[in-house]
């Protein structure tokens, strides 16, 4: 008997269907959504200046320097424009007690978004985020300087009709921004393939392990089967982000040489 006349195939093949539709629904409803990752590097404590030294920030005396890193994106399905910023609550980072020394964009996802970093005129501690519109995966990296024992800002903002949608994804490494190499995309490209070929040697011997026990030899294709079944996981895992965190765009953070 074939193994697609088998019930136990129907019966996969529908729940893949089912779960597949739910993703796809679930992802249409998605709207517009905000999210961020912070990184840092520690460039100068008091603890290591020797004593008598002293050191300027534009003839500021300080005695404590990090850049912090933020990289801020659309993670949703729906494009975000600038104008539906709340103006009474506009998208801000701040700290309790730091004093921002600079704020710069770094690498923009692209120029037309117009993205901009202020510091408030009012408050040394924190800086305004703005842009005239996001697409899904358009974004920003923002690098800071700033003084104090503070390393990372709070955020804060409201955009109309994202009610809950600004996110903290949580820290990354330093730097944000990652140069790749051509040989860097060699190995992975490698490694995949590797992984491939265990997946599917793995599906192979579960194959015939399941035709042992139920002693039908109901899979007689085994290898055909085995390797169909290793590349559709590896498409479904890849395409939709099964079991990995949730990072920023590649094109945001990537650098190619």
């Amino acid at each position: 008997m074939s193994v697609f006349n088998s019930g136990w195939f129907g019966t996969l093949i529908g729940i893949v269907g089912i779960l597949v539709s739910i993703y796809f629904y679930r992802k249409d409803k998605i709207g517009a959504r905000l999210d961020y990752q912070m990184a840092e590097l520690k460039i100068l404590d008091h603890n290591n200046l020797a004593l008598g030294m002293t050191v300027n920030y534009f003839d500021k005396p300080i005695t404590r320097l990090i850049k912090t890193q933020i990289v801020i994106w659309n993670s949703g399905q729906k494009t975000i424009d600038g104008n539906e910023i709340v103006i009474d609550d506009q998208l801000k980072f701040s700290f309790d007690s730091s004093e921002v020394l600079s704020c710069n964009i770094v690498l923009p996802s692209r120029e037309i978004n117009k993205c901009v970093v202020k510091k408030d005129e009012m408050y040394l501690n924190s800086f305004y985020f703005n842009f005239d519109f996001l697409d899904p995966k358009d974004g920003a990296v923002i690098e800071i300087l700033h003084t104090g024992e503070e390393v990372y800002p709070k955020f804060s903002g409201s955009i109309k009709g994202m009610k809950d949608r600004i996110r903290n994804r949580g820290l990354t490494t330093y730097p944000i921004i990652q140069t790749t190499l051509k040989k860097a995309r060699i190995i992975n490209l490698l490694i995949w393939i590797i992984s491939l070929i265990i997946l599917s040697l793995f599906t192979i011997g579960v194959l015939y392990l399941v035709e042992l026990i139920s002693g039908n030899g109901i899979m007689d294709n085994k290898i055909s089967l085995g390797i169909g079944i290793s590349l559709g996981s590896f498409f479904v895992v890849n395409k939709f982000n099964i079991f990995k965190r949730k990072k920023a765009p590649k094109n945001l953070i990537t650098i190619n040489q």
